[in-house]
């Protein structure tokens, strides 16, 4: 999950902010796998990342597949589904241990719209630029298949999923 160049600051707007958002589109979407790395993790509900499409060209080594990245689009136009999550503060370096960051995702801010809701600031891991001479990584069936039901339990369909995975059989 790549999004910008470099790292972005704290995801709190002030020091004694006890939580954050965090949209996911990956293998935290599903909540048995998010609760295994942030075990207060609170789901706040289904939210679009505008501007952006998945892909998947990182490498993620504890999984031994390709992983997913949210890259954005090359005319600013769809929007990818995803996951938002309040996560504790207190959490954020088990987080950024689970996703690698830096070294393979970095944390970002950025502006997702929540479902029902406005357009709201918040944190996400991504790697909007692969490193160079990466490619395409195919993601394993168990990975897909985290991704796929953290999407159905919000009441996202999978379409973006599938066109994603079809550069693999195409």
């Amino acid at each position: 999950m790549d999004v910008l160049a470099s790292p972005a600051s704290p995801p709190t707007a002030s020091p004694v902010a006890e939580s954050f958002l965090h949209f996911a589109y990956g293998s935290c979407t599903d909540e048995a796998d998010l609760l295994r790395t942030v075990e207060s993790a609170e789901l706040v509900g289904p939210a679009l990342l505008p501007g952006h499409a998945l892909r998947f060209d990182v490498w993620a080594p504890t999984r031994g597949c390709g992983a997913a990245n949210a890259v954005p689009t090359s005319d600013g136009r769809g929007a990818l589904p995803g996951v938002l999550w309040s996560i504790p503060a207190s959490s954020l370096p088990l987080l950024d241990d689970r996703e690698a960051h830096p070294r393979v995702y970095r944390r970002t801010q950025l502006t997702v719209v929540q479902l029902g809701a406005r357009p709201v600031e918040l944190v996400a891991h991504a790697v909007y630029r692969a490193p160079r001479g990466q490619c395409l990584l195919e993601p394993d069936a168990h990975y897909v298949g985290l991704v796929r039901r953290g999407l159905a339990a919000v009441g996202l369909g999978a379409g973006h999923v599938d066109a994603a995975l079809a550069s693999f059989t195409g």
